[in-house]
């Protein structure tokens, strides 16, 4: 089962520049000039196409949008975390009531299943790649806040139904185990994220004229 402490790392690394910066280029001579391209992992650039080039252009305020990066990376580690999760809990095994069944199996996949969709919903916002995002932290930190709140409560539903079947004995003591650990780490992850981005708005709020 996946668990937070591996993907902390990650996220060390991401911040460290370790993971690679860009991605493939999907741009192509026929592409229309800005059109949006591959994300380079940088939330402060602008990556939109150009005479068949995927380009990587700071924002024109790049200070203002630095303390984005915190919630992004928080996000870009997250969001593999659930779909490898949602994954584990796909081929757990099932049976008749009173053991763990198909339809609570279903459930907890469709809720993180819900809850990816959230996280690139997130990313997306604090990439700056919608265009209610804005150029500075403060902008996408709003705009983030809806989707932020809805991945929290799929993220404490996921757990609490996990906790549900362990605490009637439907998985072995080791599946339990992993299980709680790996959904209590993601509340705290989703939170994580949350916090970021309240204390964001915060700022905004100290320095609106």
């Amino acid at each position: 089962m996946a668990s937070w402490g591996p993907l902390l790392a990650l996220l060390v690394a991401t911040a460290a520049g370790i993971v690679p910066a860009a991605q493939a280029q999907t741009c192509t001579p026929t592409t229309p000039d800005d059109s949006p391209c591959d994300d380079d992992l940088d939330p402060c650039t602008d990556d939109r196409c150009d005479d068949g080039v995927c380009e990587h252009v700071r924002v024109g305020f790049a200070e203002a949008c630095a303390a984005v990066l915190s919630p992004f990376q928080r996000v870009l580690v997250l969001t593999p975390f659930a779909a490898r999760l949602s994954a584990q809990v796909a081929g757990l095994p099932v049976g008749d009531p009173p053991a763990f069944t198909s339809g609570q199996r279903a459930a907890l996949v469709q809720d993180l299943t819900d809850l990816g969709v959230q996280l690139d919903r997130l990313r997306d916002t604090l990439g700056g790649r919608v265009d209610e995002a804005g150029d500075t932290a403060q902008s996408r930190a709003k705009a983030a806040t809806g989707d932020a709140d809805e991945a929290m409560r799929l993220a404490v539903l996921v757990r609490d139904l996990v906790r549900a079947a362990a605490r009637v004995d439907q998985f072995s003591d080791a599946i339990a185990a992993e299980l709680q650990r790996s959904t209590t780490d993601l509340v705290r992850g989703v939170k994580d994220v949350r916090r970021d981005l309240a204390r964001l708005r915060k700022v905004s709020q100290v320095f609106r004229p």
